[in-house]
Parts: C-alpha cells; sequence; structure tokens
C-alpha cells in the first residue's frame, strides 16, 4: 500500500511541476512583453540607423564606380524585409 501511494505522489508531483512550470513560462511571457516590445522598438530603430549608413556608403561606391559585395546587398535586402 505503501508503494502505490509511493507511485501515485510522485506522479501527481511531476505532473503538478510540468503544469505550473508551462503555466509560469506562459505568464512571465506575459508580464515580459512590453520591456520585450520597448527593446525590440530600440534595437529595430539602431537597424534602421545603421540600414541607413550602409546605403549611403552604396550610394557614394556607386558613384565611384565601385560595387557592394552579394552579402550586403542580401543584409540590405533582409533589413527591408524586416520592415514590412
Amino acid at each position: 500500500m505503501e508503494v502505490v501511494a509511493a507511485v501515485v505522489g510522485a506522479l501527481v508531483t511531476e505532473t503538478g511541476k510540468l503544469l505550473c512550470g508551462c503555466a509560469c513560462s506562459k505568464i512571465s511571457t506575459a508580464v515580459n512583453l512590453p520591456s520585450n516590445l520597448a527593446v525590440l522598438v530600440k534595437e529595430m530603430d539602431n537597424l534602421m540607423g545603421r540600414r541607413k549608413e550602409v546605403k549611403e556608403v552604396e550610394e557614394v561606391a556607386g558613384e565611384e564606380g565601385n560595387k557592394m559585395r552579394a552579402q550586403v546587398i542580401k543584409w540590405l535586402k533582409d533589413v527591408e524585409n524586416l520592415q514590412l
């Protein structure tokens, strides 16, 4: 009888931990959402500033007859897609 009680107790404890962990994770995500969004907006602003700098360098390079590397062009396109 004690063995059955120990098995049932362990099963209930582990199930409770799983359910609580899932719920706590969801609650933590919801609570942190405003600060996470603020960080995202700040980082997007930084990225857009960097994109502007790279575009300016690209324009100067084009005027001088130089070509941008394929990786730079791809990065610029990737950043533009992030804006959408």
